[in-house]
């Protein structure tokens, strides 16, 4: 028996991703971003036509921020795992994506970033502080 057909093809080799970078991921949460607020809208209208008050948008501050081109703060997981590339810089269960696609770790506390994004910080816990 001869050698496998394959035997003697060149392969290409597709270049390691640069550590902290992802690829297409800032677009990819911006899209994501103004999809989850189209949906919030479509709900917050049938909120309202139904004698609610309404309500505002619990992720503003991630809204402008893409918006305005801005670096985003997300939890780890509004981040699938097949758009995830290199060494996942996450220490805290938050990373920055920046539009250059770069990632890195964030030092805000996930839990009082997700309280402050629900408008649920406790009196006097101001954003940012």
């Amino acid at each position: 028996m001869g050698p496998p057909a394959w035997a003697g093809c060149l392969m290409a080799r597709i270049a390691a991703p640069e550590p902290g970078r992802s690829e297409g991921l800032y677009q990819f949460l911006a899209e994501a971003e103004e999809a989850e607020f189209r949906g919030w809208q479509d709900r917050q209208a049938r909120r309202v036509s139904n004698g609610y008050e309404p309500e505002t948008y619990p992720r503003q501050r991630r809204l402008e921020a893409v918006r305005a081109g801005a670096p985003v703060t997300v939890f780890d997981y509004d981040v699938p795992g097949e758009r995830r590339s290199g060494s996942w810089p996450s220490a805290t269960g938050r990373v920055v994506v920046s539009p250059d696609d770069t990632v890195r770790a964030s030092a805000e506390d996930g839990m009082r970033a997700w309280l402050e994004e629900q408008g649920e910080a406790p009196p006097g816990w101001a954003v940012g502080n």
